[in-house]
C-alpha cells in the first residue's frame, strides 16, 4: 500500500518515487512474491512459499508456521487476488497450468497456461467499452491440424470437474480407441495423439462425459 518490495538478489524497498528505503539479505533465490495485506510471501528455489513479517523493516521475521509448498515443484511467479494465491508452471517444451490455491497450497482452480514457458502471473483490469461486441463462445472440442498426417492436438473445455474419456470412432460409428485423460478440473485442456496408430481415412473424435459435445470429423492423410 505504501512501498514496492523488489527481490534483486537481496530484498530492497522503494517508495513511490523510486527512492530506496533499506535492504535485507537472505540466502535463497526468489521466483515470485506477493503481499496479502499483512505478510510478504515469497516462492523460493527450495519449492517453498515462505511467510515474512516486514512490520519491523529492515528486520525481516520469518513466520515459519505459515510456510507451505506450492501446488507444483515447477511453479514460477506469485500473485495474491485478495483471497487466493496464483502461480504458474514453468515448463520448457510442454504446456503447464496456472494454479489458484489457498494458504495451505490446496488447489482451488487450474487453467491451461497459454504458452510453454511461464515465469509470472499478473492481473489486468481493462476498461469495458459500452459498445463491446458480443464475445464468441469457446468451442467445446477442437482438433488441429485437420487434415493431419502424424500428430494432432485435441483441445476441449469442461464447464465443471469431470472424469473425461476421449473416444475415436470410424466413419460407421464403431468405437476404435479410447484415450483416458482421467479426472480433470473445469477449464480448457489439451493433449497430443500420434495418428500413426490408425490407417489413413476419415474418423470421428468425441469427448465423453461432456455436455453438448458433438463429435469432430478428422481426415488422416498418408504421410
Amino acid at each position: 500500500g505504501t512501498y514496492f518490495y523488489v527481490t534483486e538478489w537481496d530484498l530492497n524497498r522503494y517508495d513511490i518515487n523510486g527512492v530506496k528505503d533499506g535492504t535485507v539479505s537472505f540466502d535463497e533465490d526468489v521466483f515470485g512474491s506477493a503481499w496479502d495485506g499483512q505478510y510478504l510471501w515469497m516462492l523460493n528455489d527450495n519449492k517453498q512459499i515462505k511467510c515474512w513479517d516486514i512490520a519491523l523493516w529492515p528486520n525481516l521475521i520469518e513466520v515459519t508456521a505459515n510456510n507451505f509448498s506450492p501446488p507444483s515443484d515447477s511453479c514460477r511467479g506469485l500473485w495474491f487476488d485478495g483471497t487466493y494465491f496464483w502461480s504458474t508452471q514453468g515448463f520448457d517444451g510442454s504446456l503447464g497450468y496456472i494454479y489458484q490455491f489457498d494458504y495451505s497450497g490446496q488447489v482451488i482452480d487450474q487453467i491451461l497456461a497459454p504458452a510453454w514457458v511461464g515465469f509470472g502471473v499478473c492481473k489486468l483490469d481493462l476498461p469495458v467499452s459500452i459498445d463491446e461486441p458480443p464475445q464468441q463462445e469457446v468451442p467445446p472440442l477442437s482438433v488441429f491440424p485437420n487434415p493431419c498426417t502424424d500428430r494432432i492436438n485435441i483441445t476441449f473445455t469442461l464447464q465443471e470437474n469431470a472424469f473425461v474419456e476421449c473416444t475415436l470412432y470410424n466413419i460407421k460409428g464403431n468405437k476404435l480407441k479410447t484415450f483416458c485423460p482421467g479426472n480433470l478440473c473445469s477449464g480448457t485442456h489439451q493433449f497430443e495423439w500420434d495418428v500413426h496408430e490408425i490407417p489413413p481415412g476419415i474418423y470421428l473424435i468425441k469427448v465423453d462425459d461432456q455436455e453438448n459435445s458433438e463429435p469432430i470429423k478428422i481426415l488422416h492423410l498418408s504421410s
